[in-house]
């Protein structure tokens, strides 16, 4: 059985994540989120629900006890929290980490769309690298997901995902968790 901590568990791309591992007889999920009554539906019958913040250093470690993998989609102080996240799982001894970034944090997305990206978001970009850059530092075994958003200034943009990694879980995260595109 596969402990997988999800921390935001109420966010739409959580949600995304929550759903198929729910069908997961193999996976024990906990689920992490500031107010309960904002996740999808009820409980999946596999899961566990805290209602609290990840900035809670003791409600985070209660939660990360015991866990095999986190995955993270958060927003807001990304950075702080990359720091409470890094710190409480090196204290738990978990090792494994899923973390839901922005598109362009590394200014990596070319064109029309880049420059696009960089207007409507780049304001907010910054925490979201400090994370990535806290994360890739940290000695875990991760996997930084950057999602891009649906709409554009140029239509025949489709929605992709990819991601950057330690190389000790890149191959398990395609397999495991559909992840696209790999760069």
């Amino acid at each position: 059985m596969t402990k997988v901590l999800v921390l935001g568990a109420g966010g739409r791309i959580g949600r995304w994540a929550i759903d198929m591992l729910a069908k997961r007889k193999d996976v024990a999920l906990t689920l992490v989120l500031r107010d309960a009554s904002k996740l999808h539906g009820p409980a999946a019958v596999n899961a566990h629900v805290i209602e609290g913040d990840v900035l809670d250093s003791k409600l985070l470690d209660h939660a990360m006890a015991g866990q095999d993998v986190v995955y993270a989609n958060l927003a807001g102080d990304v950075d702080v929290q990359a720091v409470n996240i890094v710190r409480s799982m090196k204290s738990s001894r978990v090792e494994r980490l899923i973390f839901i970034t922005s598109l362009g944090i590394y200014d990596e997305v070319p064109g029309k769309f880049g420059k696009w990206n960089q207007k409507e978001i780049g304001q907010y970009l910054g925490p979201y690298r400090k994370a990535a850059d806290l994360i890739e530092a940290s000695g875990l075994s991760y996997a930084i997901l950057h999602a891009k958003r649906r709409r554009c200034c140029d239509p025949g943009v489709t929605p992709w995902m990819f991601y950057s990694s330690s190389s000790v879980l890149s191959n398990r995260i395609s397999k495991d968790f559909g992840a696209g595109d790999q760069t």
